[in-house]
């Protein structure tokens, strides 16, 4: 990962023509995306991180850009909605609490919605998603 206030503007062409870089990203909010990406170009010199590949950028804890990078953002989406229905399941018991639970650490997009908690369920059933049960 290179910080771009770390770069000249030589070294940082000299990086990308060489292929060494192919992937920017938001170091405050954990984003990456393409070089390409409006959302990017638009970003804080300050905030803007490269990285080689996207394998470094996940390695990194950063997810896709839902703008440039659509496909990768929905499978990461999707992975995050699983993640959050076995946690349901489980009742949320590897947790201590929610307060020591910090989906941006974790990399899980959080809902709306407050987590189901099947101890105050009178019966077993899991509610639909996106739903409380009362």
């Amino acid at each position: 990962m290179h910080d771009h206030i770390e770069l000249t503007n030589r070294k940082l062409k000299s990086l990308i023509d060489n292929g060494r870089i192919t992937l920017g990203g938001n170091k405050p909010l954990k984003i990456y995306g393409t070089l390409s990406c409006s959302s990017g170009k638009r970003m804080k010199k300050e905030n803007r991180v490269f990285f080689s590949s996207e394998q470094e950028a996940v390695n990194e804890g950063y997810r896709p850009c839902g703008h440039c990078m659509r496909t990768a953002h929905r499978k990461w989406k999707e992975k995050g909605n699983l993640v959050l229905d076995v946690m349901q399941v489980r009742g949320m018991s590897e947790a201590s609490s929610m307060d020591n639970f910090s989906p941006a650490v974790s990399g899980i997009k959080m809902t709306n919605a407050l987590p189901f908690n099947p101890s105050l369920s009178s019966d077993n059933s899991l509610p639909p998603r996106g739903s409380v049960k009362s």
